[in-house]
């Protein structure tokens, strides 16, 4: 979750669900068109859209608004309730990959592979932070206990795209999960290419494969120096 053109999101969290529990994809499609409105009536005119499948006013919502109530979702573990918020916000916006990006993030403590099509989905399309999409991946794969693809993806990402012009943002600040087992803990950072780094070299002293621990501890190392001299 990329907050490079997001100043001061993750203040004034507040709780907003806009869907009944269950898999989003079952709100209306009045539920999930956009909205301009004081916070506090957000959740009563979606409920009504969702409940009596009509749209009670026009409305516009900004992508700034949804973020605290986000951020507030997903520390409550209400993952589904945090991703709708961003399927709420691509119905108006569909070219946004940030936040499709996001709508994947919300869902990688709860459903990984669901999130992990998400993400992709945004990475294909564009989304202008390569490093955090991998990550986000390497997450969704780890969970999934399918090691090989997490090292494969960051691999990729650190042999062909590191470095280059494409490579927009690895020390750019982000919201990132932090995986300890199958446990997933919100954390901010400063550096994603060094979170992926320090995750890589995780996953390969779990498997116990050298070689790829030697070229990430190297990558790490090369990551420090860069850092050091900026």
């Amino acid at each position: 979750m990329s907050q490079a053109e997001q100043p001061a999101l993750w203040s004034s969290a507040q709780r907003v669900s806009i869907y009944p529990q269950g898999d989003i994809d079952s709100l209306s499609e009045n539920a999930l068109e956009p909205i301009n409105i004081d916070n506090n009536e957000l959740n009563s005119e979606i409920a009504k859209r969702a409940v009596y499948q009509q749209k009670t006013r026009t409305l516009n919502i900004q992508y700034g608004k949804l973020i605290d109530a986000v951020e507030q979702n997903l520390r409550k573990q209400d993952y589904r309730g945090a991703a709708a918020l961003f399927k709420f916000y691509l119905s108006e916006h569909p070219e946004s990959t940030d936040a499709l990006n996001s709508q994947g993030f919300c869902l990688i403590p709860d459903s990984p592979e669901d999130a992990a099509e998400i993400i992709q989905e945004a990475r294909v399309r564009g989304f202008h932070t390569p490093c955090l999409s991998v990550y986000n991946l390497c997450c969704c794969h780890y969970l999934l206990q399918d090691f090989e693809s997490a090292l494969r993806i960051a691999d990729q990402y650190r042999l062909h795209m590191y470095g280059t012009g494409a490579d927009y943002g690895p020390t750019q600040p982000a919201l990132i999960w932090q995986i300890d087992g199958q446990q997933c803990e919100l954390q901010e950072t400063h550096n994603i290419g060094a979170e992926l780094a320090a995750f890589c070299i995780k996953i390969c002293e779990q498997v116990g494969d050298t070689n790829r621990l030697r070229e990430w501890t190297v990558f790490q190392e090369k990551l420090k120096q860069s850092e050091s001299h900026e």
